[in-house]
């Protein structure tokens, strides 16, 4: 089966140019793997989170620095301990 694929068998039978299919398969996967990851990005998932249509052209959000957090948990102790 495997010589068939290599001698020309496809193009010879169907017209077929197997270096045609080749480039369009690299080309393809890219593309469906960009797609695959805006439309999962939109969809709710089983939690219902979604992201916004046009999330893909906004800028990252700035990471927390090692200080935010430590303020972060020093508000949250004092929210929840009463002080």
């Amino acid at each position: 089966m495997l010589e068939f694929y290599l001698r020309g068998g496809p193009h010879i039978i169907l017209g077929l140019n197997v270096n045609v299919a080749w480039w369009c398969l690299g080309l393809a996967t890219p593309f469906y793997l960009l797609i695959y990851m805006y439309l999962d990005g939109i969809i709710p998932n089983a939690f219902g989170i979604s992201e916004s249509l046009l999330f893909c052209l906004r800028s990252k959000r700035k990471p927390m620095l090692n200080d935010d957090f430590i303020a972060a948990d020093e508000e949250e102790n004092r929210i929840f301990n009463g002080n």
